[in-house]
C-alpha cells in the first residue's frame, strides 16, 4: 500500500489499548514503495510509539507468519526466533497479531502487545481485535475510494482545462488548422483557415492534393498504409521560414496542419 494510514487506521489504536488493556498497539502495512518486501509500522500507540516508522521483513517476522497462515497469531518473546527484536524495547512479553484486510486482500496486521508478564491475551481479546480490524479495514477502503475519486476528478478538471485551451486555439482567427486524410484530401478546417487563406469554406477543399514524395508527410503515409508505427508529432519548416507547419499523426487516419503565418498560407494557395 503506497498510501499512508489515514485517521481511520489511527483511530483503532486507542480502542485496542483500552479494550484489551494492552501496553502498545499498532498497524503494520505492506507498501508498494519497496515492492512489499517489508512491513511498515505506520500507526503505533502506547509504549512503542517512539518506534513508529520502523518495521519488519515480510519473509522473516511474525507479521509475515500471520499473512502466510492467514490467521491470528499469539506470540511471546519474538526475539528468540527473530533476533532483531532484541534491539526493540520494551520487550514483547505477550502479543496478539490479526490480519488486516483491504478489499478482501491481507495487506498487513494490527497488533497489541503486553510488555510484562502480568497481561495475557485471550479469546475475548481476539474477538475484540478482529472486530476492530474489520471496522478499520472497511473505513480505510472507503477513504481510499474517496481519494481515488478525488484524484480522478482532479485529472478530469485538468483534461477539461486542456481541451478548453485547445478549443480556443482551434477557434482562433489567427491560426489555420486543417485536417487531411492520408491521400491529402482536406476533411475539416476552422474559421481561421478561411480568413488566412482568403477563401470561403467551399473553396478550401480545392486545396486538397496528394502528398508529393518530397513532402515530409509522404513517408508517414507509406508507413501507416503498411501498418508500421510512426512517432509524431513532427515540426516541418516550409519555404525556408520559421518552423510553423506542425504535423500530427491522427491514429493512422491523417494529419492536422497548423499554420500561423499568413504569408505561408498565401504561398500554399498559389501552388
Amino acid at each position: 500500500m503506497g498510501d499512508r494510514p489515514t485517521a481511520s487506521c489511527n483511530s483503532l489504536r486507542a480502542p485496542a489499548l483500552n479494550l484489551c488493556r494492552a501496553h502498545s498497539a499498532g498497524l503494520s502495512l505492506l507498501e508498494e514503495g519497496d515492492q512489499k518486501r517489508n512491513f511498515h509500522w505506520r500507526a503505533i500507540a502506547g509504549q512503542w510509539a517512539p518506534h513508529r516508522g520502523g518495521g519488519t521483513p515480510r519473509e522473516f517476522g511474525p507479521c509475515g507468519t500471520v499473512l502466510d497462515r492467514n490467521a491470528a497469531q499469539l506470540l511471546s518473546h519474538p526475539e528468540l526466533d527473530f533476533p532483531y527484536f532484541g534491539e526493540v524495547t520494551p520487550c514483547v512479553a505477550d502479543g496478539l497479531l490479526i490480519p488486516f484486510y483491504i478489499a478482501g486482500e491481507a495487506v498487513g496486521t494490527i497488533w497489541i502487545i503486553a510488555h510484562d508478564g502480568r497481561r495475557r491475551f485471550d479469546a475475548e481479546d481476539l474477538r475484540l481485535m478482529t472486530n476492530l480490524a474489520t471496522f478499520a479495514g472497511t473505513a480505510y477502503q472507503m477513504v481510499l475510494t474517496l481519494n481515488a475519486t478525488n484524484k480522478a476528478n482532479q485529472e478530469l478538471q485538468k483534461t477539461a482545462a486542456a481541451l478548453q485551451r485547445f478549443a480556443s486555439i482551434v477557434e482562433s482567427p489567427e491560426e489555420a488548422i486543417i485536417s487531411k486524410n492520408l491521400d491529402g484530401v482536406i476533411t475539416s478546417w476552422n474559421n481561421g483557415a478561411e480568413r488566412i487563406f482568403w477563401l470561403p469554406a467551399p473553396k478550401l477543399a480545392d486545396l486538397s492534393a496528394p502528398f508529393p514524395k518530397q513532402d515530409a508527410r509522404y513517408p508517414t503515409c507509406l508507413c501507416r498504409r503498411r501498418g508500421r508505427p510512426v512517432t509524431l508529432p513532427t515540426i516541418v519548416p516550409r519555404f525556408g521560414e520559421q518552423p510553423l507547419f506542425h504535423i500530427f499523426d491522427c491514429v493512422g487516419c491523417g494529419f492536422i496542419d497548423w499554420i500561423r503565418q499568413p504569408t505561408e498560407a498565401r504561398r500554399m494557395s498559389e501552388l
